[in-house]
């Protein structure tokens, strides 16, 4: 085949990508794809996304060696690729790309067996059967040849890299191979949906020929799961593979050899059966090297040599998921190790209030936490004592609790208590992704007359404690929780009686369960905290009290695992 005919059917053998795009009250929108397409919230992106879950410069879809990938860019609700974050991955048709609230379904145009070409072999013929018989004599210089392509793969980080390796491999005047094809084969209901995994390439012998695909065989080793040999001659041994390929104009042999495992159609996943009105429905597929070779070399030799080649790369493939597993690993616990310590330094300082005696304990049950807790005192000489809990674990409630951080330590103190939390209220609901909301409790007293304020936004009662195993509830208001939209947040007047305990605290406490499955609840950390609270004089100090009451939460959970934050903030009044 002329250079110049072979460069404009790999041109048309790629075909164009488009992203179908889906999202939550908004209609399905469909968008081509350049090259590269930077996809984000930002106005001058490729493509935007305008919500307040996808990043300015959330993600990119690019091409890469032929082949199609989608890269995150350090957003901050992450990428993912049917449901599995990722940082870059190749992409197949129909993979659906996730981007905070949005959806993209990839899609490659006429992502189908008519991009190939593909030979319609007579169906009665018998076409493909898998290897059998004695083993094949490697000479010592072909084997060395494909020893050392395993050596150098291992060397190579891309993928799209090995596999232009491996095409080099099997193209060379030592192999012989005419054409090679990369090619994603999927079965669901209908014909096979074949598509390309990078542009085909050929030989200089290849370039004079156009190249034959079978569709029975990629049906066939679809099927079986194992390499196989074709030959359009027929004229093979008795030990090797039994084929036909009668639409092949000239004579013709393939090996075709599975570059992965067999997986759900549309997934990474392995392939699994499902069962339909009673009856097994198949859905998979197999990426597939497809080589076509002059027929002189059909024999199971050359099977097994290319066999082999690809079990190099395969190898290649498994020892670098494996390496970049542990390095997503290190740098995830490299991350996660920096945001615990950022976290930690937002934590109350221990310094002297005057009037109060107070202690917290803060216990993530992930590396980072969504509750958080604050004493700050103002310049007036009031105290302002919060704690919040952000709805869900983990890294996004961790950057929330950080978001209320800033928001009270940078507000105008000289505000009233209803003033500050509205504050951060509007705040939250113009930046917190949909869904996202925190409850929170706070109190803003006069140390010294014990005169104040208290308000709760959908949290637990805030708890008054007294010397002689008592309690009362602050009323704190009848508000929701911030980022729900409430207009208008009101405190309610209170008056702290000396030498009473405050408890603040997140359900971390009321939804802890003991190892018969027991929760201990609102009444059980009530009793807990009045039992905790009777004291004879002299008063005991805030963390003796916090410490002990640690100690009966952990002798009420024994070795059930926590479940969520756990996290309270003691007061006494002097």
């Amino acid at each position: 085949m002329p250079p110049r005919n072979r460069e404009l059917m790999i041109n048309r053998l790629i075909p164009p990508a488009f992203v179908l795009i889906s999202a939550p009250d908004r209609p399905p929108t469909r968008r081509a794809l350049s090259q590269r397409t930077v996809v984000g919230r930002s106005p001058v992106s490729d493509l935007c996304l305008d919500h307040l879950s996808v990043s300015r410069r959330h993600a990119e879809l690019f091409v890469d060696g032929g082949q199609w990938a989608v890269r995150d860019l350090e957003s901050h609700n992450g990428t993912t690729v049917n449901g599995k974050p990722v940082n870059e991955q190749t992409l197949r048709h129909n993979d659906v790309i996730g981007l905070g609230a949005f959806e993209m379904r990839f899609e490659l145009e006429n992502a189908s067996t008519e991009n190939l070409e593909l030979a319609a072999d007579e169906a009665e013929e018998p076409l493909v059967s898998p290897l059998r018989g004695a083993a094949p004599e490697l000479s010592a210089q072909l084997f060395a040849q494909v020893l050392a392509f395993g050596k150098d793969l291992s060397e190579i980080p891309s993928r799209a890299d090995r596999l232009q390796r491996l095409f080099d491999l099997v193209l060379s005047p030592q192999i012989g191979g005419w054409w090679c094809h990369a090619l994603n084969v999927e079965q669901r209901s209908g014909p096979l949906a074949v598509t390309l995994l990078c542009p085909p390439r050929a030989s200089s012998a290849g370039e004079q020929r156009t190249p034959h695909i079978s569709r029975s065989v990629l049906a066939k080793v679809l099927a079986a799961n194992e390499p196989v040999i074709t030959s359009s001659t027929g004229k093979l041994s008795h030990f090797q593979a039994d084929v036909s390929m009668v639409d092949a104009a000239s004579p013709v042999s393939a090996v075709v050899c599975p570059l992965g495992p067999l997986r759900e159609s549309g997934s990474g996943t392995p392939h699994t059966d499902a069962v339909v009105g009673g009856e097994v429905e198949s859905s998979k597929a197999i990426e597939l090297l497809y080589v076509t070779l002059p027929p002189s070399v059909a024999s199971v030799q050359w099977l097994a040599l290319i066999g082999l080649a690809v079990e190099q790369f395969r190898h290649a493939d498994s020892s670098a998921a494996v390496k970049a597993a542990a390095e997503e690993r290190a740098i995830h616990d490299r991350e996660m190790a920096w945001a615990r310590e950022i976290q930690q330094h937002t934590l109350p300082r221990r310094k002297l209030t005057r009037g109060l005696s107070w202690a917290w304990r803060f216990e993530p049950c992930r590396i980072v936490g969504g509750d958080y807790v604050d004493i700050l005192i103002r310049a007036d000489g009031k105290t302002l004592l919060l704690i919040a809990d952000v709805a869900g674990k983990g890294v996004q409630a961790a950057l929330i609790a950080s978001k209320l951080h800033t928001i009270f330590h940078t507000a105008e103190m000289h505000k009233t208590l209803p003033q500050l939390i509205d504050s951060a209220d509007r705040y939250l609901r113009t930046t917190l992704p949909s869904g996202a909301f925190v409850t929170l409790a706070a109190l803003l007293v006069d140390p010294v007359s014990g005169i104040g304020s208290c308000i709760n936004c959908g949290h637990l009662p805030i708890f008054a404690l007294s010397r002689a195993g008592t309690s009362r509830i602050l009323d704190g208001g009848d508000n929701f929780p911030l980022a729900v939209g409430q207009a208008d947040y009101k405190s309610t007047p209170i008056q702290l009686v000396a030498h009473e305990w405050i408890a603040l605290y997140t359900d971390g406490l009321t939804e802890m369960r003991n190892p018969a499955g027991e929760m201990l609840g609102i009444t059980g950390v009530r009793e807990m905290l009045q039992k905790l609270a009777v004291s004879e004089s002299p008063l005991p100090p805030a963390e003796d009290f916090a410490d002990r009451l640690l100690a009966a939460l952990e002798t009420f959970r024994q070795s059930t695992p926590a479940a969520d934050d756990l996290t309270f903030l003691l007061i006494r009044r002097e």
